[in-house]
């Protein structure tokens, strides 16, 4: 029957290793206790053979009192277990002093079994001299002859003997092995605790077995402290981890040493960061013991190396370039920033400064920058770069100083910041256009004021010379020799007339009627025109080409003012052109996302367009910008425009209709001007007004100028209209009071407390059904839009003819015929 044995150790790892070596030698483990109480109050087999006690227990207990209790308790033998290298337990234990000692780590299986074996012949020895105190069982009076006593004791002491002689040669030859150990354990313990980085033994629940003087000067504990500790008391928990169960440690060889930064709570409470190597140690079947932590101090070379990569962060993320330059004139450095402003491929090693150094530009150079820093030891200045890729010169503001070596045997360093000012000077650049631009605007607006002041005085003068000629040729017969004298008046009235629109519409102050119009209309319709037949004429080898868009681009605007556009457009065209060529006029509609002069700020959805495009001169890039100014010319237009104002105009009707131009032009190539504006959604475009001109409802002209009212009542009087006039407002409405009227023709510039606005105002508030147009010489403002809001039809502007005169005045009554009978409901 295999002897029992009871382990009760404190290190769980020694206690496993003492079982497997019993179970290879036969014997039966009853049980593993940490503690002998523990084994008293858990243990309820029948009593074991033998116990295993750690030395711990007997120290920590009242000597002999551990091992009288187990003798009292179970009548079983004690072994004790030690890691102790000193005396006595080497010693033959003495008469008084029989303990058996057993030395750990068990490793030899011999000595392992004759200790065991030399106890358990003890202990019987021990039973039998007790069982010979007391008598035997029979009651028999123990004699010295007694064969069975004599026999027992010899045969006893005989294996006794022969098991204390093995247990003899199995220490001394342990003792031999130990005796090189203790020089090396002197040597570890020496190199253990004088070593600089900080040592530690880790168990396997992350308590600490050992320490070195370094580890407990790292957290500020004594080793007493630290050894009641484990690695949950002093680890951020972030950064804490088991030892036992880690995949880091667990995975790894026992030779390979696994590294991480762990953060470590000393004493004082402050964090302090380590760098700890981690290294596994086996048992011999491979399963993970201790661990033993190697731990450097890393917290002041992190403090200063995340310092450093602060700044590395700050100079490689810097949006100014930040170089190092050495006294050669090669860059030793250039961060990313600096990279791609010149525009290198290359290491920054391999970029000298003369690389990047435009020699043609004006002001310094990098090269007389570095020479500068040599000479003074800092300089500031603005100077050109030149990129590295395609030669373009690059503005920056730099400065420049020496940075010292760090060692006496270095040559010094020059370090240069410098910030790029290509947008800053684009900036100024445009700042000086709006300045220019807000100058002009200034201008204009000064003209606009002195036109919108004058016009309507000046309309009101040439509103007689425009009209009444029309008023004399109706009458004269078609032979008569006088209608050429009034028709050059006439048209000399007109020309003045169109003079001060133009002033009106360069200083964006004329306001049109907005209708639909068709470009490809408008474009016919100026290509059978008599101008253009002199154009023809004038330049016999131009070819003129037109293409007319199958879609048909109409937009909301002013017939008349669209017209100015094609005049002008095409004018120039003509007039860019030396000798042969070719002018084409192209219609169309397109939906717009940029423009080729780089204007990207575009309302969205479709724009008709206009192209003239000719073969001519060109113009040179620093004219494209000019060439809307007023007056502003490269090449006289022999005299067709007259007022210098030409293409001034075709931009002010552009941005009066919304719309945008885009200008592709090259000297020697020709140039092409397009014009967007936005398509509009009525695709029909009203008829011609219509053929018979003449009525004879009644009429109300309402002005305060006595030549206009008469000039209005003979026009539509000679259309058979019947005319009453008003000289004011109030006079007006007293008069609407008493009568009623088919029309009224109401001036917008009149009383300055009761104009037109407020006549109209007036007169629907008095009569609802009151249909009025607005004639007037001045420009159509905010007053007109709000009269037409309130229900006046057509703006009529001064000066005008008999026939225009009439025609709106036919149109508006019929649309309101019209309107009125789609109202009324049919019987």
């Amino acid at each position: 029957m295999p002897t029992k044995i009871l382990i009760i150790e404190h290190s769980e790892t020694e206690a496993r290793n003492i079982e497997r070596h019993l179970v290879i030698l036969g014997f039966e483990v009853e049980g593993v206790f940490e503690t002998l109480a523990k084994a008293f109050s858990d243990y309820s087999k029948d009593p074991p053979d033998l116990v295993l006690l750690d030395i711990e227990e007997r120290l920590a207990g009242d000597h002999p009192g551990v091992t009288q209790k187990i003798k009292d308790r179970w009548d079983c033998p004690v072994v004790f277990t030690t890691f102790e290298t000193e005396t006595p337990f080497l010693q033959q234990p003495s008469a008084e002093e029989n303990e058996i000692f057993l030395l750990k780590p068990v490793t030899d299986e011999s000595e392992l079994n004759s200790t065991i074996q030399l106890c358990l012949k003890q202990h019987e020895l021990e039973r039998i001299l007790r069982e010979c105190r007391k008598g035997f069982p029979e009651g028999r009076k123990l004699r010295l002859d007694d064969s069975y006593l004599t026999r027992r004791i010899e045969a006893l002491i005989a294996e006794l003997a022969r098991i204390y002689g093995q247990l003899q040669r199995d220490r001394l030859h342990r003792v031999r092995s130990v005796e090189p150990l203790l020089y090396s354990e002197i040597l570890f313990k020496t190199i253990f605790h004088h070593t600089p980085v900080g040592i530690v033994l880790v168990g396997p629940k992350g308590e600490f077995l050992m320490a070195n003087t370094q580890f407990c000067h790292f957290l500020g504990y004594e080793k007493d402290e630290l050894l009641q500790m484990s690695t949950s008391d002093i680890i951020h928990p972030a950064d804490l981890f088991d030892a036992e169960s880690s995949e880091t440690t667990a995975s790894i060889d026992a030779t390979t040493v696994s590294h991480t930064e762990k953060r470590f709570l000393r004493k004082d409470g402050r964090f302090v960061l380590g760098l700890v190597g981690v290294t596994r140690i086996p048992d011999d079947s491979g399963k993970t013991v201790f661990h033993l932590w190697q731990v450097e101090d890393v917290t002041d070379q992190k403090r200063v190396e995340h310092e450093r990569l602060k700044l590395e962060s700050i100079v490689e993320h810097s949006p100014d370039l930040i170089g190092m330059i050495t006294m050669s004139g090669h860059f030793r450095y250039l961060n990313p920033t600096g990279l791609n402003l010149v525009g290198a491929t290359q290491a920054a090693n391999q970029i000298a400064v003369s690389d990047i150094t435009d020699p043609a530009a004006d002001g310094d150079t990098l090269v007389e920058l570095c020479e500068k820093v040599r000479e003074h030891g800092l300089w500031r200045c603005e100077l050109t770069l030149r990129g590295m890729n395609d030669g373009r010169s690059i503005p920056v503001a730099a400065h420049g100083f020496i940075l010292n070596s760090p060692t006496p045997t270095s040559q010094p360093i020059i370090a240069v910041i410098a910030r790029d000012l290509t947008e800053a000077k684009k900036r100024e650049r445009e700042h000086r256009r709006l300045h220019d631009q807000l100058i002009r605007g200034e201008k204009m607006h000064s003209l606009g004021l002195l036109a919108g002041g004058v016009a309507h005085d000046l309309n009101n003068i040439l509103g007689p010379l425009v009209a009444y000629p029309d008023l004399i040729l109706r009458k004269l017969p078609a032979e008569d020799p006088l209608r050429q004298q009034v028709e050059r008046m006439r048209d000399s009235a007109c020309s003045a007339a169109n003079v001060v629109q133009d002033l009106l519409t360069l200083a964006r102050r004329g306001r049109h009627e907005q209708l639909p119009v068709n470009l490809n209309q408008i474009i016919e319709s100026f290509f059978v025109s008599p101008l253009l037949e002199k154009l023809k004429v004038e330049f016999p080898d131009i070819t003129v080409n037109v293409r007319l868009s199958e879609t048909q681009p109409v937009v909301l605007g002013s017939n008349a003012q669209l017209e100015k556009i094609i005049m002008n457009l095409v004018v120039n065209a003509f007039d860019a052109i030396n000798g042969s060529g070719t002018v084409t006029v192209t219609t169309g509609v397109r939906d717009l996302s940029e423009l080729s002069t780089g204007y990207t700020d575009l309302a969205d959805g479709p724009y008709a367009f206009v192209s003239v495009k000719d073969t001519g001169v060109g113009i040179a890039a620093e004219d494209v910008k000019k060439i809307f100014e007023p007056y502003y010319s490269t090449k006289k237009l022999k005299g067709r425009s007259g007022t210098g104002l030409g293409l001034a105009i075709v931009y002010g009707i552009i941005k009066d209709h919304h719309g945008y131009y885009d200008l592709i032009s090259e000297p020697g190539r020709g140039t092409e001007f397009i014009v967007y504006l936005p398509n509009a959604t009525v695709q029909s475009v009203p008829a011609g007004a219509a053929e018979n001109l003449c009525g004879s409802e009644r009429l109300l002209v309402v002005d305060d100028d006595e030549q206009q009212r008469d000039v209005a009542r003979e026009c539509l009087e000679s259309f058979g209209y019947t005319v009453v006039t008003a000289a004011s407002g109030r006079k007006a409405v007293e008069i609407l009071r008493k009568e009623d009227f088919d029309l009224i023709l109401l001036d917008m510039i009149m009383e300055d407390d009761f104009d037109g606005l407020d006549t109209y105002r007036a007169m629907k508030e008095l009569k609802g059904d009151v249909r009025a147009i607005i004639v007037s010489g001045s420009a159509a403002t905010e007053r007109v839009k709000g009269a037409q809001r309130l229900g006046a039809g057509r703006y009529v502007q001064k000066p005008y003819t008999a026939e225009k005169l009439a025609e709106a005045v036919r149109d508006e009554i019929d649309r309101a015929r019209q309107s009125s009978t789609a109202s009324t409901p049919s019987r």
